[in-house]
Order: structure tokens, then sequence, then C-alpha cells
């Protein structure tokens, strides 16, 4: 397992016909996606959810004030410096910080 701070920590993986990078903090885990179906993709940009414990169940997406809009549990058309500014308020929220498994093979970026 890794520590992450901040975008340039993350390590991706292929995920449908993009990318995908996974960060828990403690009961949340924080997804960054760039997709053909992802909001930003056409402009080079990503989009993230939240999950609470964890897992990756869809029906575990959850809003976070100061993340995203309310009623909404995805926020798209984020730069790399906004998905930093993200991670940074998960460790507020959950009080740990980040943490990303060791894959088998990441994707430079």
């Amino acid at each position: 397992m890794t520590d992450v701070e901040n975008f340039s920590d993350l390590k991706f993986n292929p995920f449908h016909d993009g990318i995908s990078s996974r960060v828990a903090y403690g009961d949340y885990e924080l997804s960054t996606v760039r997709h053909s179906g992802s909001y930003g993709n056409q402009e080079g940009l990503y989009e993230i959810g939240i999950f609470k414990n964890r897992g990756g169940d869809l029906n575990n997406m959850v809003e976070i004030a100061g993340v995203t809009e309310k009623g909404d549990t995805v926020k798209g058309f984020l730069t790399e410096e906004d998905v930093t500014e993200i991670m940074g308020i998960m460790v507020k929220i959950s009080g740990t910080d980040g943490v990303q498994e060791e894959e088998e093979e990441g994707i430079e970026l």
C-alpha cells in the first residue's frame, strides 16, 4: 500500500476504454476516472466519485459537501489540481491519509 497526497502520486489502471485510480480514506474511497463516458473526457479532464464503506458498489456512492453538488454523487470536468484539492478534502473528512493498494500494472500519464 502506498500513501498518496496529490494527483501526481496516483497510480492509474486500465478501466473501460480509459483509466481509473482508487484511493482509500478510512471508510471512504475516492475514484478518479477518465474514459469515453466520463464528464470532461473530451477535454482531457477527470471525473470523481466517492464511495462509502469501500468496495466500489455503486449503491454506496455518496454526496460530499464541498466536493459534489447536492443530489449528485460524481463531479466531472476536473483538472489535476482540482483532483488534488478534493484529495485534501477527503483527508479532512475522513481524518486519515489516502492509501492506494499496489496494482499489478500502472499507466504513466
